[in-house]
């Protein structure tokens, strides 16, 4: 055997011709095969196979190949390999073997593969494999090419046959397309489609319906897109097929059976019973699909909190209740769990698990605009027991100025401003610390003396009064 092509067992470590079995990414020769492998029963079917002595549970290879990959859950009819961690289908597979180095550009890699016909005796990377592949200049296919005398690369069948006539319509084509044009290809995968499609369908009002529609798609966008997306629209027309027998539903009724999502993906089925009268939709209903879709979103965003999820999912109950019994529009729902789900991952964010009354102020502080729209919130989780009262207008202006003021004197602080040289600095401080009015704290800066400056304090003297301000605010 030549150097490059001895195979020694896993297990043993000696040399072999072949590999009687692998097993985990372990390949064993003959000799170890029949020591290592006992027969046994298959644990799913009961079937006696050959399985490794120390597997718990051993599976035949008809059962291994029905286990979804452990990677991307597929079932697939072919087994890619059993490794370490369980199965995995042959799309996977390289995912779990050890890089090795292309034999053209020396790239680490786990996807390997040998080409003769391409000159590739030893395996390379996808990149070297497809470099000698690119579209041919006339039929624009992707195949290998060769250097036509025109400068231009073409494949094999236009460099040699160039150009012939289309067996169904006659015309001139470039030879790469083979038996048929494009137009002619696309035509007849369309009507093939189309037949396909119909056999599914086992209501006549619907089969005539989707007759119907694939002629107005074929109109509307061409056959080339029409064939591409007829399948797509199939399934909306079965499901029409077999929640409403013998009638097209109205919007509304579309909505609560299929969902707004589904709905909202069929845009041309939809657009076509809309154009051929079998469907009419609203701007109030559209805009009640909206809000619908809006608030579902919203749901879908948690803040990893159970309680605070519980509360959300909860008051959205209690505002569906009230939409019920005509108390309430989905508009209505929408604005106001908006607010709700900012509040409860404002409190997520600080790293609070419920609701309390000093992180309702700071929101409110931060956000005064969502006074009205919150107070349903609060007064339902008044209700549910929690101790949270919305505080009054008054002094949430007192408390948003308060905010106000804290963020001016950070960003001079971060700024490196000085207290003895900047006086907006002085009077922005003096209004935090001995809590007045910036419009009074400036007054007093302007006719104010520094009176005393040291490590620890600054004081800020006018009329015998003397107001401390902190140093290390310097």
């Amino acid at each position: 055997m030549e150097a490059s092509r001895i195979k020694r067992c896993d297990n043993c470590g000696r040399k072999t011709e072949k590999f009687w079995r692998r097993y985990r990414g372990m390949s064993f020769c003959g000799t170890c095969y029949n020591r290592e492998f006992k027969p046994c029963a298959c644990h799913s079917c009961g079937k006696v196979m050959r399985a490794h002595k120390n597997e718990p549970k051993p599976k035949c290879s008809l059962c291994l190949r029905l286990s979804p990959c452990i990677r991307c859950g597929k079932i697939t009819k072919r087994l890619g390999a059993i490794t370490e961690y369980g199965n995995v289908c042959p799309s996977c597979r390289h995912y779990f073997q050890e890089p090795k180095a292309c034999a053209n550009c020396g790239k680490l890699t786990t996807r390997l593969s040998k080409s003769k016909l391409l000159g590739f005796e030893e395996p390379v990377c996808d990149k070297c494999y497809s470099s000698y592949r690119a579209t041919c200049s006339s039929c624009g296919r992707h195949r290998k090419l060769t250097q036509a005398d025109d400068g231009k690369r073409y494949c094999k069948s236009c460099s040699v046959k160039g150009t012939h006539n289309c067996k169904q319509c006659s015309q001139i084509m470039p030879a790469g397309y083979g038996s048929v044009c494009q137009k002619c290809y696309y035509e007849n995968l369309f009507n093939k489609r189309v037949v396909t499609c119909l056999a599914g369908l086992n209501n006549q009002f619907y089969s005539d319906l989707f007759l119907e529609f694939s002629v107005w798609l074929k109109n509307d966008v061409g056959t080339h897109k029409a064939a591409i997306t007829l399948n797509r629209n199939f399934p909306f027309f079965y499901f029409l097929n077999l929640h409403f027998p013998n009638k097209v539903p109205s919007y509304n009724e579309l909505i609560v059976h299929h969902g707004e999502i589904n709905t909202r993906i069929n845009s041309f089925s939809i657009r076509f019973l809309c154009e051929t009268q079998r469907m009419r939709i609203t701007h109030k209903e559209k805009d009640a699909a909206a809000n619908r879709r809006t608030v579902e979103k919203m749901l879908a965003s948690k803040t990893g909190i159970p309680a605070l999820d519980k509360l959300i999912f909860d008051y959205h109950q209690h505002l569906m209740k009230k939409l019920a019994n005509n108390k309430t529009t989905l508009r209505s729902i929408r604005l106001a769990m908006s607010p709700a789900i900012a509040f409860v991952k404002e409190i997520s964010a600080s790293g609070k698990i419920s609701v309390e009354q000093t992180a309702l102020d700071q929101y409110l502080a931060k956000k005064p605009g969502q006074y009205s729209a919150l107070t349903g919130f609060v007064l339902f989780c008044k209700n549910q027991g929690l101790k949270i009262e919305m505080i009054e207008k008054s002094e949430l202006s007192v408390l948003h100025s308060r905010t106000s003021i804290e963020r001016s004197l950070i960003k001079h602080i971060k700024d490196g401003d000085n207290l003895i040289t900047s006086i907006k600095f002085r009077a922005i401080a003096l209004a935090y610390f001995h809590h007045m009015p910036i419009q009074a704290a400036k007054d007093i800066v302007k006719r104010a003396s520094i009176s005393n400056t040291n490590t620890l304090y600054i004081a800020v003297e006018l009329n015998n009064k003397k107001y401390i301000l902190p140093a290390f605010y310097t």
